[in-house]
């Protein structure tokens, strides 16, 4: 069930949740404590808003009937996710943006009838994600970005990639996220407008970055910190004495003051972390 946790407030249950079955999560929080995820909703899954104070609000679908799952929220609150249609043999699935204003709108994919799925977004309104494109016969998935004023931009793939996706974007317009290689090994990058695509030097798959450039993730069941300065840090190697006994698996977000959140286990059990640096 979705949950908010805050070093003031502690844990909570978001909600009130519509439906004590099926699938519910938070995905992303702003710093205004809007979050966004998704929950069942009236016998489907809806992605979500929920603002302090005021409950949840269903985000609703582009095309009925199907679902929707939100997965980024920016300080403007505005949401990116993913909208999936049932035409009654397949299902369908196109990145959204929602805004106040307007609403929930389809992001263009990179082909005619292609599937797309959004994944992150910034205060600039830029969302990434991944589309499909058709390759040697296959509809594979590859990495986007979009933005209002030029629409749906491929970012291309590493060499010797097959596939890819673009996980999350930063303010500066930095993209992160990673490429399936013809081994099925995930390779990670790094995408800015002035360098294109940059392989990071290894195996894994980035999930967030933040305004400083600070990349976060996981590698073999391993979370890790990138930083250009400081190069890989392994999470794990990096505990101090209280926090002994943890494995610190999947590091999925990292806000400006360098605080991580993300999976673990610990006394065979796992368990969501908050790792805030010395």
């Amino acid at each position: 069930m979705p949950f908010q946790w805050s070093p003031s407030g502690g844990f909570r249950w978001i909600g009130p949740i519509m439906s004590i079955r099926g699938q519910k999560e938070a995905r992303s929080v702003n710093n205004s404590g809007y979050i966004t995820g998704y929950t069942s909703w009236g016998g489907s899954r809806r992605a979500f808003l929920s603002v302090p104070g005021f409950g949840l609000k269903s985000l609703g679908v582009l095309r009925p009937p199907g679902y929707s799952e939100g997965y980024a929220i920016n300080d403007n609150g505005q949401v990116a996710g993913t909208t999936f249609h049932d035409n009654g043999i397949d299902i369908e699935q196109q990145a959204f943006i929602w805004t106040p204003q307007t609403g929930m709108i389809g992001i263009p994919p990179l082909e005619t009838g292609g599937m797309s799925g959004g994944q992150g977004l910034n205060d600039s309104g830029v969302v990434v994600g991944h589309a499909s494109l058709l390759q040697a016969g296959v509809h594979n998935p590859h990495p986007f970005r979009w933005t209002a004023q030029n629409g749906t931009q491929y970012l291309g793939l590493l060499p010797g990639c097959i596939s890819g996706e673009a996980s999350a974007v930063n303010s500066s317009g930095q993209i992160i996220g990673h490429c399936i290689a013809a081994n099925f090994n995930r390779v990670a990058f790094i995408w800015t407008e002035a360098q294109g695509m940059i392989d990071l030097g290894i195996n894994g798959a980035p999930l967030d970055i933040n305004d400083n450039g600070q990349v976060v993730g996981s590698s073999a069941f391993k979370g890790f910190s990138y930083h250009p300065k400081t190069g890989f840090i392994w999470l794990n190697d990096h505990l101090d004495q209280a926090s002994q006994g943890w494995n610190l698996t999947i590091a999925s977000s990292v806000n400006n003051r360098g605080w991580i959140a993300g999976t673990g286990a610990i006394n065979g059990e796992d368990h969501a972390f908050v790792a805030v640096p010395h």
